[in-house]
C-alpha cells in the first residue's frame, strides 16, 4: 500500500512539472530562453493585435459530480480566466461547447460574465459547439450572444450561425460547423461554404488578413473531424488563409495541410486550465503561444475562506489520475500482469494523457518511450480502441504545440 500511495504522488509532481517543461520561459532577469528543440521564441515580435482561445468550457450546473473535471469550480476557472484576458488582450474567442447540456440557462448564465470583458474593452465573440444546441435552438443561441458576434458581424450567413467579424484590417471567419446530432463529425453545408468563399475573396481583394475559427477540427485527428473540411481546406489554400483555429477534441495539437495551420485548443475548464493566444505583429504574421489560467492564485486570492482554494490545482490532478485508473485496470485484464506492472502502466497511460492533452508528446517523447509502463501499454492496448491512439500520440506529434509562428505564409 506504502509503494502504491508514493507511486500516486510521484504522477502528481511529475504531471505538475510537464505544465512548465517546455515552451518559452523567462529566466529572472527577463533573458527569453527555450527548453523545446527548435529555438524559435527569440524572434522579434511586436503584437498589435493579441487574441486569447478558449474552448469547451462545458458550463452546466455546478454541482455536477466532477468526474476528474472539475466541475464544481466551473464558475472559478471561467472567473480566473475572464480577470487574466481582460489586461493586455483585444479579442477573446470561445470556439464553442459553451454549455455542457445545450440549455438556455447555461448559455444565458455565460452570457452575464461575458460582459465584465467587454466592459473591460475586450472584444468576444463566440461560435456553438455540438453541446451547445439541443434544449437550446440556433435561433436561441443567436439571441443570446447577440452582443458577442452576431449584432456586430459584418457579414452574416443566412443558412447558419457562420459570420465575420472585422477588426481593423483583420477579418475573423467565425464558420458554423455544425455536428449538433453528430457529436464525432461536424459538417458544414453547401450553402456555408459558398458564404465563406464570398467572404475569403471580398477579404483577398481588399488585402486583408482573414483568421478563421470552428468548433470541429477540419484535418482529420483519431477520425473526428468536419465530414468535407477538404472542401474548406481548399477554400484556405485558394485564398491564402494561414490558420484555423478549433477546439471539440479537449486536447492541444497542431496540425498542417498544404499552406494551411490547424490549432486545435484544449479544454480550457480542465486542469491544468489551458488556452491559446494568438497575436498578429504590424506585418500581420501570426505567432502563437500557450497559456494557463492560474486558477489556484485566483481562488487564493477570491476565495480564501474556501478549503479548497490553496490546492485545486493538487486536487483536479488527483482527479484525472485517479479517472485513468478503471480504464488501465480493464485493458489489464486477461494480460497475467503483476502488481508493479500494472501500477507502471497506470503511471505511464496518466502522464500520456497530460502530455497529450497540453501537446507535449514531442517534448516529452524520450521520456514517455523509456518509461517503464511504455512497453505493457503498448502491450495491453492491442486490438483495442486505445491501439490507433496510442501510436499516433507518438506517430504525428511536433513541437509547434508548444510555440509557433507563421512569417510568409511558413510555420516555424
Amino acid at each position: 500500500m506504502e509503494n502504491t500511495v508514493k507511486k500516486f504522488y510521484r504522477i502528481i509532481i511529475l504531471s505538475m512539472l510537464l505544465v512548465f517543461m517546455s515552451g518559452c520561459a523567462k529566466e529572472p532577469d527577463g533573458e527569453s530562453i527555450t527548453i523545446h528543440s527548435k529555438e524559435r521564441c527569440n524572434i522579434p515580435f511586436e503584437s498589435r493585435l493579441k487574441i486569447a482561445v478558449a474552448s469547451d468550457f462545458h458550463r452546466g450546473n455546478n454541482s455536477a459530480s466532477q468526474n476528474g473535471e472539475s466541475v464544481n469550480y466551473r464558475d472559478e476557472i471561467y472567473f480566473a480566466f475572464a480577470d487574466e484576458v481582460k489586461s493586455g488582450l483585444n479579442v477573446v474567442v470561445l470556439c464553442g461547447d459553451n454549455s455542457n447540456n445545450g440549455k438556455i440557462s447555461e448559455h444565458e448564465r455565460l452570457a452575464e460574465k461575458l460582459e465584465s470583458m467587454e466592459a473591460a474593452g475586450v472584444t468576444v465573440l463566440t461560435i456553438p459547439g455540438n453541446h451547445d444546441i439541443g434544449g437550446t435552438t440556433t435561433a436561441d443561441f443567436e439571441r443570446i450572444y447577440r452582443d458577442f458576434g452576431y449584432d456586430e458581424a459584418h457579414s452574416r450567413d443566412e443558412n447558419s450561425l457562420s459570420y465575420t467579424y472585422m477588426y481593423d484590417n483583420v477579418m475573423f471567419l467565425m464558420l458554423d460547423t455544425d455536428g449538433y446530432n453528430d457529436y464525432s463529425n461536424g459538417n458544414i453545408s453547401d450553402e456555408t461554404m459558398q458564404f465563406a468563399e464570398t467572404r475569403l475573396s471580398e477579404a483577398k481583394d481588399k488585402g486583408l488578413t482573414v483568421l478563421a475559427f470552428g468548433h470541429f477540427p477540419l484535418i482529420t485527428q483519431n477520425r473526428i473531424a468536419v465530414n468535407n473540411g477538404d472542401k474548406m481546406l481548399a477554400l484556405f489554400e485558394k485564398y491564402g488563409v494561414q490558420l484555423y483555429v478549433a477546439g471539440h477534441m479537449h486536447n492541444r495539437n497542431v496540425n498542417i495541410e498544404g499552406g494551411v495551420t490547424e490549432l486545435v485548443v484544449e479544454r480550457t475548464s480542465v486542469y491544468p486550465f489551458g488556452y491559446a493566444e494568438i497575436s498578429l505583429n504590424e506585418n500581420n504574421d501570426i505567432m502563437y503561444n500557450p497559456r494557463y489560467v492560474n486558477v489556484q492564485g485566483w481562488m487564493t486570492e477570491n476565495r480564501p475562506n474556501d478549503s479548497i482554494s490553496k490546492k485545486l490545482n493538487h486536487q483536479a490532478e488527483l482527479e484525472r489520475v485517479e479517472q485513468t485508473k478503471n480504464t488501465v485496470e480493464a485493458l489489464c485484464k486477461g494480460h497475467n500482469l503483476n502488481s508493479k506492472e500494472t501500477e507502471d502502466c497506470k503511471e505511464f497511460y496518466s502522464l500520456l494523457r497530460l502530455c497529450y492533452s497540453e501537446g507535449k508528446v514531442f517534448s516529452n517523447k524520450e521520456m514517455l518511450q523509456n518509461h517503464e509502463g511504455y512497453k505493457i501499454f503498448e502491450k495491453v492496448s492491442k486490438g483495442t480502441n486505445y491501439e490507433r491512439w496510442f501510436v499516433n500520440m507518438f506517430e504525428n506529434c511536433n513541437d509547434y504545440t508548444e510555440f509557433f509562428t507563421i512569417p510568409d505564409g511558413k510555420i516555424y
